[in-house]
């Protein structure tokens, strides 16, 4: 019996992987991709191949040469200003969720007294990222599974005149923290608390390169002890807590001067200036302020 289930468990391991070596996406014109074994081709007729593979070359050709023109283009130098777009993801945590609108608001506030800081509402941000993160059809499991920060979504949010000149992500998730307790003599334990990290990934969206910042808060939800007395008796317990997001202010703040100094002094002056920017994207440089208007909005994102 026991050799009979490791037969089948092999079975279905081996199963698993032939699914994973291999996947097929078909798209409208007939030409279908093929990944098999980290190996790529296209099948259907070589006639609508050819001219599929020639419209993906022109494509990327297309796209280098925009780079070349944001690479090349006068640079805003180091007393520039930039337009920076907050996003804080819901994520997975629940908790953490229902809370991520009270830390972008602290978050938001804290980058918000700089004069070189235009801060782009959140809530004009996420109908966009929601646009450009939504698969296309034919996209393989890798591609959908993505990161928001990724170069390919943040390319997007660029060629679309996103108005922002960099964007940065912020990640909120359960950080567990571990103590020892006592001296030995009395007794010892180990305490334990869930306090929340916080995780910043920001991009010039004309040249992308990812800057990462993170710290800890000082909140928690919980407080969670086990020990031996000096008796050697053993006993635990868990205490859920309500977290006070407050006691994360100075996480906050130490965050947002991390943004702030790597906005200021390393990304803003690479950016190029608001001038040539309007002459490669054909249009014109939105504010902050100017934003606010609805109907702004609707014109850039018709």
């Amino acid at each position: 019996m026991k050799i009979l289930l490791n037969a089948c468990v092999g079975l279905l391991v081996l199963i698993s992987l032939s699914r994973c070596a291999y996947s097929k996406h078909c798209f409208g014109n007939g030409v279908c991709r093929v990944v098999e074994n980290g190996q790529e081709r296209y099948e259907g007729s070589p006639d609508e191949v050819a001219k599929y593979l020639k419209e993906q070359d022109a494509e990327k050709k297309k796209q280098a040469q925009l780079q070349q023109r944001y690479n090349e283009a006068p640079k805003r130098g180091e007393n520039g200003k930039a337009r920076v777009a907050v996003f804080i993801p819901r994520g997975t945590n629940e908790e953490l969720a229902k809370l991520s609108g009270k830390y972008y608001a602290m978050l938001k506030n804290a980058l918000s007294g700089d004069s070189r800081i235009e801060v782009i509402d959140q809530g004009l941000v996420e109908p966009v990222l929601e646009e450009v993160t939504r698969p296309r059809y034919g996209a393989s499991l890798s591609e959908q599974k993505r990161p928001i920060w990724s170069q390919d979504y943040v390319t997007a949010l660029r060629n679309k005149g996103f108005f922002a000149d960099i964007v940065v992500f912020t990640e909120l998730s359960p950080k567990p923290l571990v103590g020892f307790l006592g001296d030995g003599k009395n007794g010892a334990g180990l305490v334990s608390v869930e306090a929340v990290e916080f995780k910043s990934r920001l991009t010039s969206i004309y040249q992308y390169q990812i800057h990462e910042f993170q710290t800890v808060g000082k909140s928690t939800n919980s407080l969670s002890a086990a020990g031996f007395d000096k008796k050697m008796k053993f006993s635990g317990g868990t205490l859920n807590l309500t977290r006070n997001v407050q006691d994360d202010e100075p996480a906050i703040q130490a965050l947002a001067h991390q943004i702030k100094e790597s906005v200021n002094k390393v990304v803003t002056p690479g950016l190029p200036t608001v001038a040539s920017i309007e002459e490669i994207q054909g249009q014109r440089v939105v504010s902050a302020e100017a934003l606010q208007s609805v109907e702004i909005l609707k014109n850039l994102f018709k």
